[in-house]
């Protein structure tokens, strides 16, 4: 199992990055909401990683694994 940093805020709510690793159910109800959103680019021909709170551009990359692997450190960083 790996390592599952979590977040509690003043009112008792947690924030982490999910994982089917971690039972989170366990702890009660789940309320999930994305950060970012992944999706090709047409004319650039890239996948871009956005922000779907600042819906701005955040990262793009030919490869979308490689998207991938930037939104999960770049989320890990923010909770840390």
């Amino acid at each position: 199992m790996r390592e599952l940093v979590l977040r509690i805020g003043g009112n008792g709510t947690l924030r982490c990055l999910y994982t089917d690793e971690f039972p989170l159910a366990k702890l009660g109800t789940i309320k999930i909401k994305r950060a970012t959103v992944i999706r090709w680019n047409e004319p650039t021909q890239k996948w871009e990683v956005w922000s779907q709170h600042k819906r701005r551009r955040l990262y793009q990359h030919r490869r979308r694994t490689a998207c991938l692997a930037w939104e999960n450190n770049h989320q890990k960083e923010l909770l840390e």
